[in-house]
């Protein structure tokens, strides 16, 4: 094989001579190789290793509605999917008191989901904009202050001629540890609230995207795999931007499934019950009469299913 700077390859010289001749025009890129004072990778991307601050875990269900058949053609629909109800629950990495769970039960449940992620997006960026002075050190913070000797960010040591810094969390105003300048200036807040659906990719995305888009400005950036099936898509809710038009408000859908290849009966399986705090808090007749966590919660919803379509 013979490869190209593109990445296409052809099966002769000849061919790939052709082609350089059209891709040198069309693609302005070039090999750039490693020197030898350059040639080593690390990870720099260090506010990466913070935990986002917010992150919200979102799930759908839909009935299936029956639809007139064309008796003319071979094939044709015959089953509508529609969303009649859908949940959410957001959790504060920081604060226990500022994660909550809301559902809606209706036919217009989806825009009121996507006008609820706006409201968030909002309320997020506000807390973000307020930058909380960090607090009195404790005993035990002030002796492992005077004792580092590495950044906690980078860690890497501390040199002679470094100025280190007090790096906190601007939320809580909590103390985190010693690092340098450079590594305290790019140690900074999460912008993106990732948006959790398990079987987005195949499934939850389809009924969401089209709504998201036209709610309200912003922009989508798809990650695709096809014309209609994603990997993740984010929104811009573009009335979050500061005046200097920066830090917009980021909604990142992501797949749980591309990471938890199973189904959501038998991820449940694997917990013990006293884990289920909110499944006890918000469904409390269920917890009472007891209840097997994936069987019995699923009837559930096939029980309310069908009373809907009733």
């Amino acid at each position: 094989m013979f490869f190209c700077r593109c990445l296409h390859y052809f099966s002769t010289n000849e061919k790939l001579d052709a082609h350089c001749v059209d891709c040198r025009e069309m693609n302005n890129c070039a090999i750039r190789l490693p020197s030898e004072n350059d040639k080593w990778l690390s990870f720099k991307n260090y506010s990466r290793k913070e935990r986002v601050p917010f992150i919200i875990y979102a799930d759908l269900e839909c009935t299936l509605e029956e639809t007139e058949r064309d008796l003319n053609m071979s094939s044709s629909m015959y089953q509508h999917h529609r969303v009649y109800s859908i949940a959410y629950y957001v959790h504060c990495s920081y604060d226990d008191s500022l994660s909550m769970y809301r559902f809606r039960r209706d036919k217009d449940c989806i825009a009121w989901f996507v006008e609820e992620l706006r409201r968030i997006a909002h309320d997020v960026k506000t807390i973000l904009s307020a930058n909380v002075r960090m607090a009195d050190f404790t005993p035990d913070e002030r002796e492992k202050f005077n004792n580092a000797t590495h950044s906690h960010v980078c860690e890497k040591p501390f040199a002679p001629d470094d100025t280190r810094v007090r790096d906190h969390c601007h939320l809580p105003g909590r103390y985190r540890g010693l690092t340098h300048s450079n590594c305290n200036s790019n140690y900074k807040d999460s912008h993106c609230i990732p948006v959790v659906f398990h079987n987005l990719s195949s499934y939850d995305a389809h009924f969401i995207i089209k709504e998201i888009a036209a709610a309200y400005e912003g922009s989508i950036d798809v990650l695709p795999i096809t014309k209609e099936k994603y990997i993740s898509f984010s929104k811009n809710v573009k009335s979050t931007v500061d005046k200097d038009h920066k830090n917009c408000m980021k909604l990142r859908f992501i797949d749980s499934y591309k990471f938890l290849t199973t189904s959501l009966e038998k991820l449940a399986s694997f917990l013990d019950k006293d884990k289920l705090k909110i499944l006890h808090s918000k469904f409390s007749t269920l917890h009472s009469t007891g209840f097997h966590v994936g069987r019995d919660v699923e009837a559930y919803a096939r029980q309310f299913r069908t009373t809907y379509q009733h």
